[in-house]
């Protein structure tokens, strides 16, 4: 079970960053039209100094950040869980109107479902790496959506109901991309109670070329038996 004693939250948002610490009002980095537009971080630089000198303003040393990145920022689409699926969900992935270099994946099985789910890693890239320069650790990036959450306001006092998620704590986090963005797509989007269609046709084929195989040593053996019957080995 995990309890909000050494947490915070960090609510990232297309319009503002808002820092929820127990024991303190939940506080509000506003972002202006010069840093984000159209769902974009248009300059890094400048909007990983103002996460930095916003977070450096409170003592976060030694405790962890549960980010939720806000409804605004997550683009998202459920689909049945198929392999005939996987076109529709590379077409998802590449029509996310982020540049390709920053957007990270999940693909998150839902029963007979899959959720496809993407984000701008330029939003959460730069808050991870200022806590981590305050001392600060990032235990989870969770989308809104996952969560079961819309537009409403995100603070402190959501961080119980947020880590008792153990399906998105555990399934839905954007922290390491560098493994969400390379899943094993036939294992992922195939159906949750067919087996490996890939496996059975190997298994059809190997069993074929055994029936091939008894059918010419049938053949040989009468061809041997009515040689020797009618006396051309004699």
């Amino acid at each position: 079970m995990f309890f909000g004693g050494g947490r915070f939250i960090v609510y990232v948002r297309s319009n503002a960053i808002v820092l929820g610490v127990k024991g303190m009002s939940d506080q509000s980095l506003p972002l202006g039209a010069d840093v984000v537009k159209n769902l974009d971080v248009l300059d890094p630089d400048k909007f990983a100094k103002l996460v930095g000198d916003f977070f450096g303003k409170y003592k976060l040393k030694g405790k962890k950040a549960v980010i939720v990145i806000g409804a605004d920022l997550v683009f998202e689409k459920i689909i049945v869980s198929s392999a005939d699926d996987l076109v529709a969900a590379e077409k998802f992935f590449n029509e996310v109107p982020t540049d390709a270099k920053n957007i990270s994946k999940k693909i998150i099985k839902e029963g007979k479902n899959v959720r496809l789910v993407a984000v701008n890693g330029g939003f959460f890239t730069p808050v991870v790496a200022s806590l981590r320069s305050l001392g600060a650790e990032s235990e989870v990036v969770l989308p809104a959506t996952v969560l079961g959450l819309g537009n409403e306001a995100v603070g402190a006092g959501d961080i119980g109901k947020i880590t008792s998620n153990k399906m998105a704590m555990s399934s839905a986090n954007f922290l390491d991309r560098g493994k969400e963005e390379k899943p094993k797509k036939e294992e992922l989007l195939k159906p949750v109670e067919a087996g490996n269609k890939e496996g059975e046709i190997e298994s059809l084929r190997k069993n074929q070329l055994v029936l091939l195989a008894l059918g010419v040593i049938l053949v040989l053996g009468a061809g041997l038996l009515f040689a020797y019957a009618f006396g051309f080995f004699s």
